[in-house]
């Protein structure tokens, strides 16, 4: 609800922009001096120079790829190797797309070059021609296109297993809120509550759960008590499962511990937790360890029975209802409704609408991620456009002599805007390979150190489709002006000389 402007955050944008500036500039300014002023007058010879470097750009994406080896291997919880590694993925991806380039080009000219008809067999080798310029910008391209299907496919992996989430822990048919205002009205007892909408028809069973925040070591520990009755179980166990834990659990024999809490502290099932209860301090044993997006802190789950005997506490947080057989929602809700209106402080939603809610609210959350995929979007296409327009300029007197000899300006647009859409399609194709190693990286790395949820993979092909076809139209966008302008030029005035 307000602006908070921090002068750190401002040099810290300043002094990148300056480093980062400085360093592409050192290696042309480096380039420029020494090169013979005859060799920078001959674009031949620069083209020379560009594929002299392929094999050390393959040499360099190799280093590229043992670093970040080494630093994704470094056993920490620290996210600063794992960014490391994964800015080194993204360098080798870069380095490796002239040469990959180079050598698609060659295949595809072999493969149907005989097929094509003239502007498009010159856009094919026109694309190796100038691999100065046309390595550079498909490397862009490529790269940007990578980080939105690298993010693209890790929010639609984390949506994809939020909803599988959802589906195996809310196993009732309906669920009712308690606030606060139901206990502050006079008779406010969960338990008659919860017999109550067990004594309809139409409820086949009900379960209960509470939840607490503990102080303890400085920490706050969250308690979930909970009773699924005879209900179906609402819990993914991901380490520890067992055919006996249900019973041990119900039980009271010991606590199950969500994901997040368990990797940050380092404890799992054998391991044992200190609650903190009114009588002192209590040690359980940690039963197993289940899946739970609710938080990235987390907690430990007990059953309510063991719950209420710890800490004394009767009260009730929600309470779902399980639908007897053939029994439809709607007929579930009408029947439930009966209780909630006589009661304050009750809330009462179907098993549907609380999934809908949960998934709008993961929606609304990576809202701003969708943003900033649009942000690179339009970067990428800026830096293309940019890249293209440069070697049209340079390629003007190419463009005269096909014009002389009989070109037509159709001809010339098809050449130039074949040549970008083929940057566009390579850029595309690589870049999901590469896209998908940086979505893997989030996934199994960043986001596990991070929050300490398991997610699972999903490359979803439309993501990927969608990141080939932006690719493809920003080259094709990009190259639509310079095409126009190569075809509208006269011949004569790009063939004069000083």
């Amino acid at each position: 609800d307000a602006l908070v402007v921090d002068p750190l955050v401002l040099l810290k944008a300043a002094a990148l922009g300056i480093l980062v500036t400085l360093a592409a500039t050192l290696g042309p300014a480096a380039e420029a001096a020494g090169i013979p002023p005859r060799t920078v007058l001959s674009r031949a010879s620069l083209e020379r120079r560009a594929r002299r470097r392929l094999p050390w750009l393959v040499a360099g994406a190799g280093i590229a790829f043992v670093v970040a080896w080494l630093l994704l291997g470094i056993d920490t919880r620290s996210l600063v190797p794992a960014f490391g590694g994964l800015f080194a993925v993204i360098v080798a991806g870069a380095l490796l797309t002239p040469p990959t380039l180079a050598v698609g080009m060659a295949g595809l000219m072999a493969a149907v070059g005989r097929r094509l008809g003239m502007p498009e067999r010159m856009a094919v080798r026109g694309v190796t021609a100038s691999l100065s310029r046309t390595g550079v910008a498909s490397a862009a391209l490529t790269v940007a296109v990578a980080a939105l299907i690298g993010v693209g496919v890790m929010v639609g992996s984390f949506r994809g297993s939020v909803q599988d989430w959802l589906a195996s822990s809310l196993q009732a048919d309906a669920y009712v809120r308690i606030d606060d205002a139901f206990y502050a009205a006079a008779g406010g007892d969960a338990e008659a509550l919860a017999d109550r909408f067990r004594a309809l028809p139409e409820v086949a069973g009900v379960s209960r759960s509470v939840r607490e925040r503990l102080a303890t070591g400085g920490e706050d520990l969250r308690v979930w008590g909970v009773d699924y009755g005879d209900g179906p179980w609402g819990m993914v166990i991901v380490d520890g499962d067992r055919p006996e834990l249900r019973e041990a659990f119900r039980t009271g024999a010991g606590v199950l511990a969500t994901e997040p809490w368990s990797r940050r502290r380092g404890l799992g099932p054998g391991d044992r937790v200190e609650v903190p209860t009114p009588d002192g301090p209590v040690t359980l044993p940690i039963l197993g360890v289940f899946r739970d997006y609710a938080s990235d802190r987390g907690g430990v789950a007990m059953h309510l029975s063991l719950f209420r005997r710890l800490l004394d506490e009767q009260r009730l947080d929600g309470i779902g209802l399980l639908a007897a057989a053939d029994v439809p929602p709607e007929q579930l809700r009408e029947a439930a409704t009966t209780v909630v209106t006589a009661q304050a402080g009750l809330v009462l939603a179907l098993n549907a609408e609380v999934r809908s809610v949960s998934m709008d609210i993961f929606d609304r959350t990576f809202t701003i991620t969708r943003v900033l995929q649009a942000l690179v979007g339009v970067v990428a296409f800026l830096g293309i456009l940019g890249a293209l327009q440069a070697l049209q300029m340079e390629r003007a007197r190419e463009f005269a002599v096909l014009r002389a000899v009989g070109w037509t300006p159709a001809q010339v647009r098809r050449l130039v805007l074949g040549q970008t859409g083929l940057l566009g399609l390579a850029a595309g194709l690589l870049a999901i390979p590469l896209g998908l190693a940086l979505a893997w990286l989030l996934i199994r790395v960043i986001n596990l150190r991070a929050f300490g949820w398991t997610i699972q993979f999903d490359p979803g092909l439309t993501t990927l489709l969608q990141g080939v076809l932006l690719a493809l139209v920003a080259a094709l966008v990009g190259g639509a002006h310079p095409a126009w302008r190569a075809g509208a030029r006269s011949p004569a005035a790009d063939l004069r000389e000083e």
